[in-house]
């Protein structure tokens, strides 16, 4: 099927708008929102309709309307798809020279295709590729692969759907699904039902369970009574054992203690603060006498160490040596680094050049602003004439195109000629024919004149037919009444009665006579007959048949006329293909005199020759810039080698033996020997300055200290102390004491809490405490086993109570059967639904590994072709493998699976598989492929690749290429038309 035009009465954009499809590529571009979308669109709504929410968006926002129609060509026959919005309820109407199809007829024509089928296969558009890049890279190979068995990615989601549904139904080690929740609940009223059953034939022993426990619970509850009276008492003995006990302690241990009551309460913190600073003191002039020695000694070494008296130059000064040192080093390595770089810019021209060329000689190449401008002028003109000579070989072509084309219409015209003699005879026919139909005319107008003279006629025969016997009639009775009137005699009366019926017959007669005149008038008229034939018929054949050949006529004038009109253009055109030959012959010489003074021009293309006059202007440049900076590096290598002299002479001083050449090294280590210079001066000032503040510090310290002295021993006689061990524990002493005194009032007053007016008898009595131990935990585990069994009887009382309660509502075991019932038809439904969706999926699989094993080695294998063009000859075969994924092999013989592709790439894999996808169905049906801005975020030379395996599909298939961009039709050799809504 090719589509041979659109007519757009009304759909979106488009208005009354006729746009001519081409036989092979039809490449139309508009900016966005020109209507391109709308044409594709268009053409699905005529062959397969809209859902109505897509008809919505291009309903015609000034009457509403939505149609048009398709001119389509099936097997050399032109059909007309017509479909409105407000006609035939919408449906397709498809006519054949003006008859309209059956609808076995219009699937016959479409062969069965619909629209998902069409908008997988044969239309394409860049929304297609972004649908793929949205799914996860390691996806996309099972997309791909699904793609290459339906043309959709559909099945793949189909697959997912199916496999969790049924998932969702039943799990084999599931819990959650509904079908394994069913199962459980089925189970468990299972087991209800048969403990229902058993627990009603033991109503009876419960209810005397029921009373047994009731008795055992009240005697548990008075035995529990006895027993807390005894359990209180004992309790609290246990609560104030360790107060007692360590009360009692503790007034035994404070009697032995007497003596030190009479020892100061801040004693032993004087004797501890005066031993403290007296240490402290003694500490610190032994290491104010030891640092002394450690500075003195310090400052011999520095005033050893220190050479700056012998330097040739101050420390300052020497500081500006080194910094301009390093200037100049650094300055150097930068000129160095420059001078690296242009050399490698200048090696990198070289590589451009093509050839090796020395600084001096580009240096003395003679180049200007004009040598540039006189290239380009050469490059240009030569191009311009080149695409003339091309542009003059095709129009000539395309003249001789039209030259074959004319005398084929002419052969045409003249198969449907005829002879002269055939035109004469017919002409003879016609002219006898008219002269014919004007007798016709004039026997018409002759019958028109008798018709009217007939119909006079009659009216007058109408009027005598009337009179004849009104006019006898009334002659008599006005005789009878003027008779009657006068008074006459009766002879007169018969006489005038007479008078009258003579006048009354000879009026009757009269008019009888032309009554029959007009009678025999009328039949002579009505026997002249119409005598005229029908030749219109005849007539309108014959003058076709001069209207055909009077047009063929002219047509075969106009083609004479193209036809030499034609020629006149191709002899122009030669002529003007000799000037312009012979003005590229010309410019060529002006080429080889221009090789001539520039040889190495002979290596390079001429429209090379202006990028040759850059690289050779930046060459030069670079030369002259590279001499500059090795006289700069000289000039200061010089200034730099003065500087390091004196600061070789300063190191010497410290390091006699080493030689240094590294100019930063050098710079390093004298800048290490200033810094140690700056730093001895300093320290020795310090060190100078601190030696005098350590000998005023050393002399206050040892007065204080002898006073300390004083005041400890006055301390110590105080106390009637020896020593200060005798001292410190006499302190102890106290402390221990003091101590215990608190702790002994802390302990009665936790006892007097418990006891209260008892705590005298209770803590001067002598009590066995494990007795009072053991009688406690003796009631205190008789009460827990007792409220145990107290507890352990009322849950028995309330389950005895909830099982009589629960056996004796009415329609327990029958609620539960019939919920059995219908838990288990639940489990039959969502059996069968789980069952369809595992036929579903199996199906399904099926179905894959059939078209897998048969169809798609087929469409791999024209995949691979395409993939091979279109990747410009990088990979060569396409393979699926077991994981429904697909694998690409390179030409290095490297596979690759498809998420390890670039995203490029992996587009141009989709193309492909559409592309072979596209072949596959055009054996069995032949559709126009479409392609909607399907490239526009392709790179220039993967966009190349496709459209020029699109510019060769063409000679084979229709194809509606419609893009955003006109600068296509360099590659697809096709001019471009523009889309203009209106």
């Amino acid at each position: 099927m090719k589509i041979l035009e659109l007519d757009v009465v009304s759909f979106g954009k488009w208005s009354h708008k006729k746009i001519p499809i081409s036989d092979e590529l039809s490449y139309f571009y508009g900016p966005n929102e020109a209507g391109k979308s709308s044409i594709r669109m268009f053409i699905i709504y005529i062959l397969f309709g809209l859902k109505s929410d897509e008809r919505e968006q291009y309903l015609s926002k000034v009457d509403g309307q939505l149609g048009g129609r398709l001119l389509i060509e099936v097997n050399y026959v032109t059909y007309t798809l017509e479909r409105f919005l407000h006609k035939n309820r919408g449906h397709l109407v498809v006519s054949k020279n003006g008859i309209k199809l059956s609808e076995h007829e219009v699937n016959k024509v479409l062969k069965g295709i619909n629209r998902p089928l069409f908008e997988s296969i044969f239309s394409f558009e860049d929304r297609d590729l972004q649908s793929i890049r949205q799914h996860k890279k390691e996806d996309i190979g099972t997309v791909l692969f699904n793609l290459g068995l339906t043309g959709s990615d559909q099945i793949t989601q189909l697959e997912k759907e199916l496999i969790k549904e049924s998932d969702e139904l039943f799990k084999k080690q599931g819990k959650r699904p509904p079908l394994n929740e069913k199962l459980t609940e089925l189970q468990k009223i299972q087991q209800e039902i048969y403990e229902t059953e058993r627990k009603e034939r033991e109503h009876q022993h419960l209810y005397k369970q029921l009373e047994d426990i009731d008795q055992t619970i009240e005697s548990l509850k008075v035995q529990e009574h006895e027993i807390i009276a005894d359990l209180n008492y004992y309790e609290k003995l246990n609560q104030v054992k360790s107060p007692v006990v360590k009360h009692q302690i503790l007034t035994d241990e404070m009697n032995q203690f007497k003596d030190a009551e009479s020892f100061p309460e801040d004693g032993q913190n004087q004797l501890n603060h005066l031993t403290e600073q007296i240490k402290a003191q003694g500490e610190q002039l032994n290491q104010i006498t030891d640092s002394v020695q450690r500075v003195k000694k310090d400052i011999d070494d520095l005033t050893e160490a220190s050479q700056v008296d012998k330097w040739p130059v101050t420390i300052t000064e020497a500081q500006h040596i080194v910094q301009k040192v390093e200037q100049f080093h650094t300055d150097i390595e930068r000129s160095e680094e420059q001078l690296k770089q242009l050399k490698y810019d200048y090696k990198k021209i070289e590589e451009e050049l093509g050839f090796q060329i020395d600084l001096n000689s580009i240096k003395s190449v003679d180049i200007h602003h004009y040598t540039n401008e006189n290239w380009k002028r050469l490059s240009a003109k030569w191009d311009q004439l080149k695409s003339q000579i091309q542009s003059n070989k095709l129009k000539l072509y395309h003249k001789y195109e039209e030259l074959n084309d004319l005398e084929r219409q002419r052969n045409e015209i003249d198969k449907w000629k005829m002879s002269s003699s055939d035109l004469q005879s017919i002409q003879e026919r016609y002219d006898q024919i008219k002269l014919d139909e004007q007798k016709q005319q004039l026997e018409k107008q002759y019958q028109q004149q008798m018709e009217y003279q007939r119909t006079t006629i009659n009216k007058v025969k109408g009027f005598v037919a009337t009179s004849k016997w009104l006019l006898p009639f009334m002659v008599l009775l006005l005789t009878s009444m003027l008779l009657m009137r006068v008074n006459v005699e009766l002879l007169t009366i018969y006489g005038g009665l007479a008078v009258g019926l003579i006048l009354a017959i000879t009026i009757f007669y009269t008019l009888n006579k032309i009554d029959q005149h007009i009678k025999r008038t009328l039949k002579r008229l009505k026997s002249t007959g119409s005598r005229s034939s029908s030749y219109e018929a005849e007539m309108s054949e014959l003058k076709r048949q001069l209207n055909d050949q009077e047009e063929l006529e002219k047509q075969l004038n106009q083609i004479q006329h193209y036809t030499q009109s034609t020629i006149s253009s191709i002899d122009e055109l030669k002529k003007e293909q000799e000037y312009v030959q012979q003005s590229q012959k010309e410019l060529e010489q002006e080429i080889e005199e221009h090789i001539y003074k520039y040889p190495f021009l002979k290596r390079f293309d001429l429209f090379h020759w202006p990028s040759v006059y850059d690289w050779l202007k930046k060459g030069k440049q670079t030369a002259l810039a590279q001499t500059d900076i090795e006289e700069n590096i000289t000039k200061t290598k010089r200034e730099m080698e003065h500087e390091l002299s004196i600061l070789h002479t300063i190191i010497q001083l410290y390091e006699k033996d080493r030689i240094l050449t590294e100019p930063r090294l050098v710079c390093d280590l004298a800048l290490n020997y200033i810094d140690k210079e700056k730093s001895w001066l300093q320290n020795l000032e310090q060190k100078r300055e601190w030696l005098k503040e350590q000998e005023d510090v050393k002399s206050r310290l040892t007065e204080s200290t002898k006073q300390l002295q004083d005041d400890l021993n006055s301390l110590l006689s105080k106390v009637n102390a020896k020593s200060k061990d005798d001292f410190l524990e006499k302190a102890r002493e106290y402390k221990q004491l003091k101590n215990k005194s608190q702790q002994r009032n802390d302990l009665y007053e936790m006892v007097y809490e418990v006891f209260n007016s008892e705590t005298e008898y209770i803590l001067q009595k002598n009590i066995n405490w494990l007795e009072v131990e053991s009688q406690f935990n003796d009631h205190k585990q008789t009460i827990e086993r007792n409220r145990a069994e107290i507890d352990n009887q009322q849950k028995l009382k309330a389950q005895v109570q909830v099982e009589i309660n629960h056996l004796e509502s009415s329609g327990v075991l029958s609620d539960l059967v019939h919920q059995k019932a219908m838990i288990e038809s639940e489990v039959v439904k969502l059996a069968k639904e789980w069952a369809v969706k595992k036929v579903a999926y199996s199906t399904l699989k099926e179905t894959k590994n059939r078209y897998q094993n048969v169809y798609l080695p087929d469409i791999m294998e024209k995949t691979s072709e395409y993939f091979y063009a279109i990747t410009d000859e990088r990979y060569d075969t396409i393979q699926f493998n077991k994981d429904e994924s697909i694998m690409v092999k390179s030409t290095s013989g490297l596979w690759f699976d498809v998420s390890q592709l670039s995203e490029g790439t992996a587009d141009q894999l989709y193309i492909a598989l559409r592309f072979a996808l596209n072949d596959s169905l055009s054996t069995y049906v032949h559709l126009p492929f479409i392609l909607d801005d399907a490239f526009v975020h392709f790179d220039q030379s993967r966009k190349e690749q496709v459209l020029k395996l699109i510019r060769k599909k063409s000679n084979d298939q229709q194809i509606i290429y419609l893009t955003c961009e006109d600068q296509d039709s360099q590659i697809l050799n096709i001019k471009p038309s523009p889309l203009q809504v209106g």
